[in-house]
This record gives structure tokens, C-alpha cells and sequence, in this order.
């Protein structure tokens, strides 16, 4: 019996094999780095998540090297902001959702800002994952001043007012954190309202450049609040009413309960 594939015209198979390899592999999906902000002369741990359900998203677990020219990278998008930042190797976890790596900023840089939004052009940093060869998605990392906080007391909300400002993706970065009797709580205002959702629930990253000291009853706190969860902490659960009213909703938070229903199985009087 005469294969298939053999009957099929020379130039018909040729054309066909082009096909498959010329097909676009899948990019892979970045859903946000922590932390996404630096400071000249700090070196940052920064990881990056992808989306929970996608496994193998960025390859293998293991250890990239982070060369140029290698498949399997994170890179500047822009060549010039190489001279800005100097990203570490790569390590790929997590069932291939996630990877992590360190980020050196250059300390010949002057941003004028701790805030990331007048980081303007020149201290945003594109960076992409580079998989076979192929980008992906592409997400920002700011250069920013680290911030002066004023020594804390009393009740007082990290990411609030003069206390600072959270980035984009929940990140701050002090000069130095000094607490005098104070209980610190971390602000879950939006920090990035242009994205869906409330981005000031997402886990909080403090970075200081000098020593963070505690004196008295200080206390930093990121416990719940009610029922909507601390940055980075779930919100409280939806809750199912067996009447004809639908229970109440699940608090705010990184992840968090249902909607809150009602059994149709329940009384209906």
C-alpha cells in the first residue's frame, strides 16, 4: 500500500512543511513582576507570574543563563536601557508559571522622583520574556529614588500621603523605615487604576537601603480588614442563604471568595 504522505506532489509537501514552521508559537503571558521598581545601586530580587492555569508557560523548570542570544531569556526591549539595568540569571518554577531573577540598576543613574509616575521615559524599563527565541508579553520596571519616610508613630498607612506610594504592582522602596511605637498599617488603595481591578491588593514588597527598626509596641500590620483581606492576603468568603435572598458577597482581596448565591434546595418562606 502506497503512504499518504508520499502520494501527496514534492512541492505540495514542501509547501505544507513551511507552513508548520512558520506558524507563530504561542507567546508566553506575563500577569505582573514583584517588584516592579528599583533604585540606582540596588540589586532587586523580582519574579514574575504568569497566569495559574498556564503551566509550562515559560518552559521547564531549571536555570537560564540569561545570555545574549540564548532561547530561553528576560530581556530589555529596548537595547539602550542595557546600560541601565543589568538583569541576572533566570530561574523557571512553578510547573513553568513563574521565574525569578535580579535586576541591578546602575548607580550612575539620577531619577528626580520616588514617585514611579514621573519616572518618565528614560527610567521606564521595557522587559519581555524571551522563549525559543520568541518574546512574549512585556511588562515595566521604574527606576525611582528610594523614598524618605518620616519616623513613624502612632497609627499611620504605608503608601499614604507622606508616607508614600505604593508602584504600580504594590512595591515601595525607603531609604530606611524607623517605627516609635507606632502600628503601621500598608494603604490597599488602587496603586494602578488604569489595570483591572484593585492592584493595591497585591502582595506588599518593601525594599530599604538602610536598617528598618521597630522601638516599643511597633507593629507592622497587614492583617485583614472585615472582611476584605490585607495586601497580598484573601478576602473573606461569599456566604449561600438557604431562603429566597442570595448571600452577601467575598471581601476584596489578592484572592477571595465567591459571589455568595443562594441554594435553590433551601426553604422558600
Amino acid at each position: 500500500m502506497v503512504n499518504q504522505w508520499n502520494s501527496i506532489p514534492f512541492l505540495i509537501r514542501i509547501a505544507a512543511l513551511l507552513l508548520l514552521l512558520l506558524q507563530p508559537a504561542a507567546a508566553q503571558r506575563i500577569s505582573y513582576i514583584l517588584p516592579d521598581i528599583g533604585s540606582p545601586g540596588l540589586t532587586t530580587y523580582v519574579e514574575g507570574i504568569g497566569p495559574a492555569d498556564a503551566f509550562g508557560n515559560f518552559g521547564q523548570d531549571g536555570l537560564h543563563l540569561n545570555n545574549a542570544g540564548d532561547l530561553m531569556r528576560v530581556a530589555c526591549v529596548r537595547p539602550a536601557d542595557t546600560h541601565k539595568v543589568k538583569i541576572g540569571p533566570v530561574i523557571v518554577g512553578w510547573g513553568g508559571r513563574m521565574f525569578s531573577m535580579q535586576i541591578f540598576v546602575m548607580p550612575y543613574l539620577m531619577p528626580s522622583s520616588p514617585d514611579w509616575r514621573d519616572a518618565g521615559d528614560e527610567y521606564t524599563i521595557p522587559l519581555c520574556f524571551i522563549r525559543n527565541g520568541i518574546p512574549g508579553d512585556t511588562v515595566l520596571f521604574r527606576i525611582v529614588q528610594p523614598t524618605r519616610v518620616p519616623v513613624l508613630r502612632g497609627d499611620v498607612t504605608l503608601g499614604d500621603g507622606v508616607y508614600g506610594l505604593r508602584s504600580p504592582r504594590g512595591a515601595m522602596i525607603v531609604e530606611r523605615l524607623s517605627m516609635e511605637n507606632a502600628r503601621v498599617r500598608v494603604s490597599t488603595t488602587d496603586c494602578d487604576p488604569e489595570t483591572d481591578g484593585n492592584q493595591g491588593f497585591l502582595p506588599f514588597s518593601l525594599l530599604s537601603l538602610g536598617d528598618v527598626v521597630g522601638t516599643g509596641a511597633s507593629i507592622l500590620d497587614v492583617s485583614a480588614q472585615g472582611s476584605d483581606g490585607g495586601p497580598g492576603g484573601g478576602g473573606g468568603g461569599g456566604s449561600f442563604c438557604y431562603s429566597i435572598q442570595n448571600g452577601w458577597k467575598g471581601g476584596n482581596g489578592f484572592s477571595s471568595g465567591g459571589p455568595g448565591g443562594r441554594n435553590p434546595g433551601g426553604a422558600t418562606s
